[in-house]
């Protein structure tokens, strides 16, 4: 059995004492704080790590995919800034040329194909009807400099065609008239974990009242469905400010302002509470770690190697 996922840099939950560690000659680590029962193993030890980390079984988040085709690097990444601008909870995958898209398409299915039309090797309009043959109801828009494809696209049953460079409400005008309109896939929680932590209902980003419940909600996301108690989470928010009498008193307040939150998005089962821990149901939390983890293909290219930029405490962990 292999462990794949979030671990600490050099062993688990390294961050949860400062006080110090000592390391012992099996390779075991424990605090060496008087009283703490804290103990952290190897990360490459699949035995002990498989007792802390929970395997989180296969299964597949309904989230739209698009797929933006064009040879031109700085247009590929110009448009995929634009449809993430547009659709932040969806996913986009690019390729540069005709026979990388159909691979990709061979081993995923996208709802928007967005397709140069002038590539040297495969021709945007000879590349949609390779595609529209694995996927009938795939939508194609075509996105080109040269307005004179635009009958040839048309003849294709494109469900838009746009010129370079492609604005924002062009975009948002394509997608109220697709030919195979979308059923709604951003509909509940989303949790979006790479480059800044933000959580989305319905395709809109969430209001917390407080921002230390938008990071408890975090460190919770972060330790994968294992759970955590109550001096643990507090020494993860406020470090050593604040006594641990104010810290806990705080902490009922966070708590409830993240249980309210997460009901207001019709999401407050993924909270977790056992006695004085609390953990994340990682079967019904939809969040973009979650599926790297089963290797999902959207969100392992998502990944760009920054994770919960905005919290300290999560420069010791990296994605695997």
């Amino acid at each position: 059995m292999t462990v794949q996922g979030l671990l600490p840099v050099s062993c688990l939950r390294t961050t949860i004492c400062t006080s110090g560690w000592k390391t012992f000659r099996n390779g075991f680590t424990s605090c060496v704080t008087a009283g703490c029962k804290l103990k952290a193993f190897p990360v490459r030890d699949p035995v002990y790590v498989s007792k802390y980390r929970k395997i989180i079984p296969e299964r597949r988040m309904p989230i739209m995919k698009l797929l933006v085709v064009d040879d031109e690097y700085l247009a590929r990444e110009d448009l995929q800034a634009v449809l993430r601008e547009c659709l932040p909870l969806a996913a986009v995958l690019t390729a540069g040329s005709g026979q990388e898209a159909l691979e990709l398409c061979r081993s995923s299915q996208f709802d928007i194909a967005f397709l140069d039309i002038e590539m040297p090797d495969m021709s945007g309009l000879k590349l949609a009807r390779k595609l529209m043959e694995l996927k009938q109801n795939l939508n194609i828009v075509f996105v080109t400099a040269y307005n004179e494809y635009a009958l040839s696209a048309f003849k294709l049953y494109a469900s838009a065609f746009l010129t370079k460079p492609v604005r924002k409400d062009e975009i948002l005008d394509a997608l109220q008239h697709l030919r195979f309109p979308l059923t709604s896939k951003e509909n509940g929680l989303y949790i979006r974990c790479f480059g800044k932590f933000e959580v989305f209902s319905k395709g809109q980003p969430v209001f917390f009242k407080r921002s230390k419940a938008k990071e408890l909600l975090a460190y919770l996301i972060n330790l994968q469905g294992v759970s955590a108690n109550v001096n643990e989470l507090c020494s993860v928010l406020w470090e050593d400010n604040g006594t641990p009498e104010n810290q806990k008193n705080y902490f009922r307040h966070i708590v409830g302002d993240l249980r309210r939150t997460l009901a207001s998005c019709g999401a407050e089962d993924i909270l977790i509470h056992n006695r004085n821990s609390y953990a994340i149901d990682t079967e019904k939390t939809n969040c973009d770690l979650f599926r790297y983890q089963r290797q999902e293909p959207d969100a392992v290219a998502s990944y760009r190697g920054e994770y919960m930029n905005q919290y300290s405490w999560a420069e010791f962990y990296k994605v695997e």
